[in-house]
């Protein structure tokens, strides 16, 4: 399986788990690439519909 990034596991895994891992792991990478220029302001920017932002919410977690 070939990735984007030097995508490396912490743990010893075979198979089709590997492959997702390794696949998941690769997409964490890109995504701290494409986000390690953004000032935190920029990171928080709800661009879409979605709810999904690179960054933390505005507001402190919920306590459970």
């Amino acid at each position: 399986m070939s990735t984007y990034t030097t995508a490396e596991l912490s743990v010893d895994v075979n198979g089709e788990k590997r492959e997702l891992l390794t696949l998941l792991q690769d997409l964490r990478n890109l995504l701290k690439i494409a986000a390690r220029n953004l000032s935190d302001e920029q990171a928080r920017k709800q661009s879409t519909v979605s709810t999904l932002t690179i960054g933390a919410p505005d507001q402190a977690p919920r306590p459970r």
